[in-house]
């Protein structure tokens, strides 16, 4: 018998599911012996699409899980991408904290001239 699993999935990322030119779909539609595709939930300004995946019982939930591994891997790479400094800001703020140092220790950028105490 043929079943079906639908699962409401946020729109932005349908696309990372699909795939480049719809390789990563029709990679677990050929795997598993599956129909899957997207519907639109509520209508095209909906920020959520329904993933239907039709087929045997047992690839059904295999695809359903390749889809959902793929889910996650894109959820893991968007978390890794926006955890990445930004080297130009912290070379800014190691810049500046450098300066403050200089200054808290009485240095202030300029040479103490011979006067005060030398710590050796």
């Amino acid at each position: 018998g043929e079943y079906t699993i639908t699962c409401d999935l946020p729109r932005a990322k349908v696309s990372a599911l699909i795939g480049k030119s719809g390789d990563h779909i029709k990679s677990v539609r050929r795997l598993t012996n599956t129909q899957v595709h997207f519907d639109e939930t509520g209508g095209p300004r909906s920020e959520q699409q329904t993933m239907i995946i039709r087929g045997p019982l047992i690839s059904v939930y295999r695809a359903h899980a390749l889809m959902m591994r793929r889910y996650h891997e894109d959820e893991i790479e968007m978390q890794a991408h926006a955890a990445r400094p930004n080297v130009g800001q912290l070379q800014e703020q190691l810049a500046e904290l450098q300066k403050q140092l200089e200054v808290a220790r009485g240095g202030g950028g300029k040479s103490s001239g011979g006067k005060g105490k030398h710590r050796r």
